[in-house]
């Protein structure tokens, strides 16, 4: 049996295992290929693929379909009313589909993880007394958290895999730290003169993922663990410095951008599509092929730009866009990078905004009190790591090539290192990355909100005491998760950006006078490395403990 990681991700969802290496003090980590069923020669043949198309098309009739057969089927029928992707940025929601997916986004997700698991089982890699790791994103808040704990549950049980409390304590790890394992584990390869990373001066590492659907930032302080006496892996001390907020910015958006362009031209060569009134479905049908012929012309210019450089030109054509019986395309299109790099420029070129390369950097040193300069090395990777428009921008600004490092396999890294994580697990019984939590949690009161716990908290917020504000034999509890915007100093900036997470009715066994002390703590396991907090409420006296629940007890 291997040990196994997934990437769940926006776009694509990737099976990685890993092994031990030829000595005893090294691991490998691979991508597991996956059958999937395409159409050729009118039928369908199962081929492998390296990674699984997050995407999920219900049809009319028959069950659900995930991956590449899905892409095909639902978009050749033009049922994208019936199909779904990038879901992963509903996760945390409270929300169902509407109609005819009437799915919840976990729902979706656990249809990518059972294709997986399904697989990993089939071919003897897994069992549900193996190890195995889902990474999220750092920024992820509890529910999303939560959503993805869920997700694994539900694929679980469609395949009557039963795991251990104690294994989905610890299985869960942020996409930036598992793509940082990864790299880790090519560099310890290489004799020690040769290794990218000097661990004995304890340097930091701003990990910079960006993949289909999320920017994911991370400031990781590395270093040997106290006491350490061979240089391994598993010796590594891994101590997450600060984290950014989450951002819903990456190829996608690229792809969005450009398609925009994409349709003026198809425009420009048929102008009559403007007076066309699209249903819902055609409209739907057009963002869809233009985002794929984005996506396609971001991947041949690129490959053409590592030739020709900044004088790359290439011959595109769109895809067939078929309307009310009429066929629109365009054909051997001459497309430059000068024209691209103007087209994707606003994402590029520094600016203010959280959909910017640069920008989310700069606000993730500013709350750490931090300058570039104080940052030892620059990790890139993700599925747009192979961007080279994107690479150019962020060398530019960093200015320092020799500690400016690329994965060799970005899009690939976050489920190799997810592998890893589980081979470590394996190996050492405790092994854990403690990594700190993206949210800040508040508790309502009867003017305000009080805080129980900070954003970066690891364990144990402060025991908060607060007043019953009326007679009662019951406590109404409403937990509220956000995080301070930029500059903010005051707790009075947040209450605006505060979400609501859910809440409890809390019964205290006897009527207590308004006024009476309540206790309030949550807290982090310190077995648990999932992130979703518990509470615990006294009344009266301090060691009259009324009620200890989950996060996950709160209803909505």
């Amino acid at each position: 049996m291997a040990s196994i990681g997934i990437d769940l991700g926006t776009t694509t969802t990737l099976l990685a295992e890993a092994i031990a290496g030829f000595d005893t003090d090294s691991v490998e980590a691979q991508i597991v290929p996956t059958r999937q069923r395409v159409w050729r020669a009118k039928q369908f043949t199962e081929e492998e693929f390296n990674h699984l198309p997050s995407f999920a098309y219900f049809p009319a009739s028959g069950e659900e379909l995930v991956g590449v057969e899905a892409k095909i089927l639902g978009t050749d029928r033009n049922e994208l009313n019936r199909c779904v992707r990038a879901v992963k940025r509903l996760m945390g929601r409270s929300i169902v589909l509407p109609e005819p997916i009437r799915r919840t986004p976990s729902q979706i997700s656990a249809l990518y993880l059972q294709h997986l698991l399904h697989h990993a089982r089939r071919t003897g890699l897994f069992s549900e007394r193996d190890e195995l790791t889902i990474t999220v994103p750092a920024s992820f808040t509890t529910n999303q958290r939560r959503d993805t704990l869920q997700a694994l549950e539900t694929a679980a049980s469609n395949l009557n895999l039963q795991f251990p409390k104690s294994k989905l304590a610890r299985v869960l790890i942020s996409e930036p730290v598992a793509a940082l394992l990864a790299y880790l584990t090519h560099d310890l390869r290489n004799a020690e003169a040769l290794r990218r990373f000097n661990l004995d001066r304890n340097p930091l590492v701003l990990v910079y993922d960006m993949g289909g659907g999320t920017l994911d930032l991370t400031l990781v302080q590395l270093g040997w663990r106290p006491g350490t006496s061979t240089k391994t892996l598993g010796n590594v001390r891994f101590e997450i410095r600060e984290l950014n907020r989450y951002n819903q910015f990456a190829g996608e958006d690229f792809d969005t951008l450009v398609a925009q362009f994409l349709l003026e031209r198809l425009i420009a060569e048929y102008p009559e599509l403007e007076s066309i009134d699209l249903t819902d479905e055609e409209v739907q049908l057009v963002r869809f092929r233009l985002v794929e012929d984005a996506e396609r012309l971001k991947k041949e210019l690129n490959n053409e730009i590592a030739w020709s450089g900044d004088e790359t030109v290439i011959s595109f054509s769109l895809s067939p866009i078929r309307l009310r019986g009429r066929e629109y395309h365009l054909t051997d299109w001459d497309i430059s990078y000068v024209d691209y790099a103007r087209w994707v420029e606003p994402y590029l070129s520094y600016r203010q905004d959280q959909k910017n390369a640069i920008y989310p950097v700069e606000d993730l040193l500013s709350r750490s009190g931090l300058q570039i300069q104080d940052v030892d090395y620059f990790l890139l990777v993700g599925g747009m790591a192979r961007f080279l428009p994107l690479q150019t921008a962020l060398k530019n600004y960093w200015q320092r090539d020799e500690t400016f490092l690329i994965h060799p396999s970005p899009d690939e890294a976050v489920a190799q290192g997810a592998a890893v994580y589980s081979y470590l697990k394996d190996q050492d019984k405790v092994f854990a990355i403690d990594e700190p939590s993206a949210d800040a949690y508040y508790v309502r009161r009867s003017k305000g909100f009080g805080l129980l716990l900070g954003r970066g908290s690891h364990e144990t917020g402060e025991k908060r005491e607060y007043e019953l504000q009326s007679e009662g034999e019951r406590l109404r509890l409403q937990i509220f998760a956000g995080e301070p915007p930029p500059g903010a100093d005051q707790i009075e900036n947040i209450y605006p950006s505060l979400v609501y997470q859910g809440g409890a009715l809390i019964p205290l066994k006897k009527t207590y006078p308004r006024g009476t002390k309540v206790w309030i703590q949550m807290r982090y396991r310190r077995d648990d490395n999932s992130k979703v907090p518990y509470i615990d409420v006294w009344v009266d006296r301090e060691d009259n403990l009324v009620a200890s629940l989950s996060y996950a007890d709160l209803q909505d």
